[in-house]
């Protein structure tokens, strides 16, 4: 005949057991929280970087405009016009405009505004 062997669980089983399950109550949560975290971070970066390259790339388009509006005014046939009003200064000004609602809305940091701006304004 076969005997069933019964195994009884002692004293310092039924202590660990709770501390064991607290443990891993304690440490997953934390678990989560750091991972949520670290992206979190990463997220921000990322962010980070894709505004500057716009605030790059805005600028640069900015210039490339600027470049093809002189090219095109040098091309243009010279005259003489009474009561004139330079072209130049009003696509400046409409450049500044555009540089200064970057810089409320948070786009382009004020460096960068008053960079462009001192560019801008040294075209007059």
């Amino acid at each position: 005949m076969h005997s069933i062997q019964y195994h009884t669980i002692d004293s310092s089983s039924m202590v660990i057991f709770p501390i064991i399950i607290g443990l891993i109550f304690t440490i997953v949560p934390l678990l989560v929280v750091v991972i949520i975290l670290v992206n979190l971070s990463k997220k921000k970066k990322l962010e980070e970087a894709n505004m500057q390259r716009f605030r790059m790339e805005y600028l640069a388009n900015m210039e490339a405009r600027k470049n093809m509006e002189s090219a095109n005014q040098a091309a243009a046939p010279a005259t003489v016009i009474e009561n004139y009003s330079d072209p130049n200064a009003s696509a400046i000004s409409a450049q500044i405009r555009e540089i200064t609602k970057l810089r409320d809305d948070g786009i382009i940091s004020e460096e960068e505004y008053n960079y462009k701006k001192s560019d801008l304004l040294s075209r007059l």
